[in-house]
């Protein structure tokens, strides 16, 4: 079977080690440069230890991009972003991502490491429900199928390493509680131990990168049919 991206959730960036637009200065360079409305907002990290960290918001609601940004972790989020005739488009996040990077003084700070993130929708239906599919194809056999057990289904996720990158694959039914349902989640997680600040055009690279080996991976798992 043939699969696609029917459908982008979401896309982001995390940024570890760096505070992105860390004056006003840089926030007004980058406010220019975006050629877009920029809300602001200040608020608190959530799941912090110890005690909270102011953290500014900064939102695009046009592009329906959003950063998050604390004095040592940024993030650059957008919401659905385009799916084009089995093309993805990230160029509006990369160029956001690439302008936040070249407006903020480095100074003493220091990338450690960075990753990104990627939530999709795979298409079309499978050909059972999506829970029993998944649950019959990513796990072996355990000693207890077969033995009083019936296996009806599962879900997980799956950790490779590309030499130095670390590649998660999270899938799901869709939605997860619908054991019915034979659309597939799948979130997917690059992460690179830095410290090299990525370009526009890596970071463009990588989405698209992401978007081709989510579907690699699908269609590895349907071959096992």
């Amino acid at each position: 079977m043939a699969f696609s991206i029917e459908e982008v959730l979401s896309a982001d960036i995390v940024l570890i080690g760096i505070g992105l637009l860390n004056t006003p200065e840089a926030f007004s360079s980058f406010r220019e440069s975006v050629g877009a409305e920029v809300q602001s907002q200040i608020g608190l990290v959530a799941n912090i230890p110890g005690s909270p960290e102011t953290s500014n918001r900064y939102a695009l609601q046009r592009d329906r991009i959003f950063l998050e940004v604390s004095s040592q972790r940024s993030v650059i989020a957008q919401e659905y972003p385009p799916v084009e005739e089995s093309t993805w488009s990230f160029t509006r996040i990369s160029d956001i991502a690439d302008r936040a990077i070249a407006s903020t003084p480095m100074g003493d700070q220091h990338l450690r490491t960075f990753g990104y993130n990627m939530e999709l929708v795979i298409g079309p239906e499978f050909p059972e429900p999506t829970l029993g599919y998944l649950g019959h194809h990513l796990f072996v056999p355990l000693p207890f199928d077969g033995d009083g057990w019936e296996r009806i289904g599962g879900m997980g996720s799956l950790v490779y390493f590309d030499g130095t990158r670390r590649w998660t694959f999270l899938l799901e039914p869709r939605p997860r509680d619908d054991g019915d349902s034979r659309k597939l989640y799948m979130r997917i997680n690059l992460h690179h131990p830095g410290p090299d600040v990525p370009s526009r055009e890596d970071i463009s690279r990588s989405f698209g990168e992401m978007a081709s080996q989510g579907l690699r991976f699908i269609d590895a798992l349907g071959s096992h049919e």
